[in-house]
């Protein structure tokens, strides 16, 4: 599954378009490398976003097929590991 697809889906970024341009933007890391939208990603793969007001790792725990797909709910796609929140006067 494609890294922007699998951002939309589990719900971490609400569009497609949006976990798109965040990947350009390089504010997103697949296992601690910088990755565009088309990267594919794999269950274990660790998943970092950086968001204007925090960072988020998570662990990619299941690949859901749609958004908001029966017997797989989006916040079982993965497992946060890390949250961190950003001083915005910074």
């Amino acid at each position: 599954m494609r890294l922007d697809v699998f951002l939309q889906r589990s719900r971490l970024i609400r569009r497609r378009s949006q976990s798109k341009l965040f990947c350009d933007a390089g504010a997103v890391q697949v296992n601690g490398k910088a990755a565009k939208g088309s990267k594919p990603v794999r269950v274990g793969d660790r998943v970092r976003v950086a968001f204007w007001n925090r960072n988020v790792e998570v662990v990619v725990t299941e690949l859901v097929e749609r958004a908001g797909q029966r017997g797989a709910p989006s916040h079982l796609a993965f497992e946060v590991v890390l949250e961190e929140r950003k001083d915005p006067l910074q």
